[in-house]
């Protein structure tokens, strides 16, 4: 597997993650059972947009040096 691949693997998961916390958070928030829990959904939110920008930058970056 190639650097693209491996960066390209990792953004793909990293995605995934954030869009489904998303997705669970909205759930939440348009659920009158639970009013906190969308709150508390997003809380790991910057951790998972941080490790979207992590896998961005070394998808970014192993494409460039292809070049």
């Amino acid at each position: 597997m190639t650097d693209i691949e491996t960066y390209r693997n990792a953004l793909d998961t990293a995605l995934t993650d954030l869009t489904i916390t998303l997705a669970e958070a909205r759930d939440y928030l348009y659920n009158p059972g639970y009013p906190l829990a969308a709150i508390g959904t997003l809380i790991t939110f910057a951790d998972q947009a941080d490790d979207v920008k992590a896998a961005l930058r070394l998808y970014t970056n192993a494409v460039r040096r292809q070049k």
